[in-house]
């Protein structure tokens, strides 16, 4: 494992681990409930650690957070201060039907002679070895109303990852994830399951087929995200050679 050298650590009132996702933290959505009510609060939460173990917080000032309601239009979202362990993220669903949260971490990181990461891009560290940017998308579905079933629209991130469809998941649905990247199909990719039930934290792998589509099994109930993540050449003159996308999709199951 490579060391990291921190920079521009100024004090925090919360435990600031945002360089720990050059080794793999990501963020990830909670709505703690099956379903919103129309002209009622929905309130979601960010958590951030790894593989659904929270482990402090990533700084605000590298987030920006949407909701995208039934027509497709983005609102911008406030990021909020809940506690030390999460951000809280809300908004007034006016209408019943499907609405999507969405958060976007983009932050960059360089690498030295001898392997430390630097925060910052290549215009902040001119003789790096090479620079990275790490581009983070966390999602969750809000169902605004009792017993919605349909069709989920996508949002037009870089990375697109959460179900087909869209039902009150229960135990023993087959659940269809669907993974794109610039609006492609990920054949082969790799999707990370993981969920808290009632009694342990579980995880498990499944891959995609020739049409991006991963099929999982809800075997348990309780909360589940699904991640994925891939990186490519992506040189930017001045800023970056590679780009790093990490996505996380979430959801409730109920038994």
């Amino acid at each position: 494992m490579k060391g990291l050298i921190r920079v521009n650590n100024d004090q925090q009132n919360f435990n600031d681990t945002t360089d720990l996702l050059v080794y793999g933290h990501e963020g990830w959505l909670e709505f703690p409930h099956t379903h919103g009510h129309a002209g009622e609060k929905a309130e979601v939460f960010l958590k951030w650690g790894h593989n659904m173990q929270p482990d402090g917080l990533c700084r605000k000032e590298d987030l920006k957070a949407w909701v995208v309601d039934p027509e497709g239009r983005m609102n911008e979202l406030n990021i909020e201060d809940g506690s030390p362990d999460y951000y809280a993220l809300s908004f007034v669903p006016e209408t019943e039907w499907f609405y999507q949260v969405t958060v976007l971490l983009e932050a960059y990181y360089s690498i030295d002679i001898e392997g430390k990461f630097l925060r910052g891009s290549r215009r902040e560290w001119p003789g790096a070895v090479d620079s990275i940017c790490y581009t983070h998308i966390y999602r969750t579905v809000v169902p605004v109303g009792h017993g919605l079933t349909g069709n989920i629209r996508q949002s037009g991130f870089i990375m697109e990852l959460g179900p087909k469809e869209w039902q009150a998941w229960r135990t023993g649905d087959d659940l269809e994830l669907k993974v794109t990247l610039n609006k492609e199909v990920m054949v082969g990719q790799e999707v990370i399951e993981n969920r808290q039930g009632p009694d342990e934290n579980r995880s498990s792998v499944a891959i995609t087929d020739g049409n991006g589509i991963a099929v999982v099994k809800l075997t348990e109930p309780g909360k589940y995200m699904f991640l994925v993540r891939t990186s490519f050449p992506d040189r930017v003159t001045g800023s970056h050679e590679k780009r790093e996308v990490t996505g996380t999709v979430t959801l409730l199951v109920t038994k």
